[in-house]
C-alpha cells in the first residue's frame, strides 16, 4: 500500500469517527461554542493589555502637566518677587524685637567679657606671683639665699635645692623645718586658737605662726606642686602637733632620767 492510499484511509477513518461522534466534528455545537469562548479570551486580553497602557499613558500625561503648574507657579512668584523688589522668602521681624535682641546680646557680651577680665586678671597676678618666685639673691654675708614669696621670706639657697617638691606635704614640712625652728613650731599652731578636739581639758596656750611667712610657705608650694591650700594648711597643722608630740615625750624621758 503506497503512502498516499495510507494518508487517504487514515482521514477517512477521522471523518467517520466524526461522522459516528458528532462532538468532535468541526461543525458540532460544542466546537463552535469552544471556538467562541476562545475567540472572547483572546479579544479580553487586547482589551486589558490596551486598558492598562491607557492608563500608564493617562498617568504619565498628569504628571507631565503638574511638572508644568509647578514649573509655571515658580516662574510666576520669581517674577512678582523680582517686580515688587521684595524676596517671598524673606520675613523681617519687627524694629522693636530686633532692638530688643541687640541689646539683650550685647548686654551678655558685655558681661561675659567682665567675667574673662576678671578670670585672666586672677589667673594673670598667681602667674606673675609663681614666675617671680621663688627669685635667688645673696646677702650681706655672702651666702645665697631664696626669697619664696612677697613677704620676704627667705631660707638657704642650699636647703632650698634639697626640698622634694614631688609630694605638697613633704615639701611643706622641709620648709616649715627650714623656716620655723623646732620650739616655734612645738609652742605655735596655724591660727593660734585652742582645738575643739580638747575642749574641757587644759591645754598650754599656743601662739600663731607668723602668717606672712605662713603665706609664703602656702604661694610657693603651691606653684611648684599644683596643689589645693588645704593640702599645705593640712600639713602645716600637722607639722606643728607632730613636732610638739615629739617635745612631750622628750620631757617625759627627761623627767624619767
Amino acid at each position: 500500500m503506497s503512502k498516499t492510499s495510507e494518508e487517504d484511509l487514515v482521514t477517512s477513518g477521522h471523518r467517520a469517527f466524526a461522522a459516528w461522534n458528532p462532538i468532535f466534528s468541526l461543525e458540532s455545537p460544542l466546537r463552535v461554542r469552544m471556538k467562541v469562548v476562545d475567540e472572547l479570551n483572546s479579544s479580553l486580553i487586547m482589551m486589558d493589555e490596551l486598558s492598562e497602557q491607557q492608563k500608564l499613558d493617562e498617568a504619565l500625561e498628569g504628571l507631565v502637566r503638574r511638572c508644568e503648574g509647578f514649573r509655571k507657579l515658580n516662574y510666576c512668584s520669581s517674577e512678582q518677587g523680582s517686580s515688587s523688589g521684595v524676596s517671598s522668602l524673606a520675613v523681617t521681624p519687627p524694629l522693636d524685637t530686633i532692638n530688643e535682641s541687640s541689646d539683650r546680646s550685647d548686654a551678655n557680651n558685655v558681661c561675659a567679657n567682665q567675667d574673662m577680665n576678671a578670670i585672666k586678671n586672677d589667673s594673670d597676678s598667681e602667674n606673675s606671683c609663681s614666675d617671680e618666685y621663688p627669685m635667688r639673691t645673696v646677702d650681706d654675708d655672702g651666702v645665697e639665699m631664696v626669697i619664696i614669696g612677697n613677704y620676704d621670706t627667705r631660707i638657704p639657697a642650699k636647703l632650698f635645692d634639697t626640698i622634694l617638691w614631688s609630694s605638697a606635704a613633704s615639701a611643706t614640712r622641709q620648709l616649715l623645718g627650714f623656716i620655723f625652728s623646732d620650739d616655734e613650731l612645738a609652742t605655735h599652731t596655724l591660727t593660734g586658737k585652742p582645738s575643739p578636739a580638747f575642749h574641757g581639758r587644759q591645754r598650754p596656750p599656743k601662739s600663731q605662726l607668723d602668717p606672712d611667712k605662713v603665706a609664703d610657705v602656702i604661694s610657693i608650694v603651691q606653684a611648684k606642686c599644683s596643689c589645693n591650700e588645704r593640702v599645705v594648711r593640712a600639713a602645716i597643722t600637722t607639722k606643728c602637733s607632730d613636732t610638739a608630740r615629739k617635745y612631750k615625750r622628750q620631757s617625759k624621758k627627761n623627767q624619767t632620767i
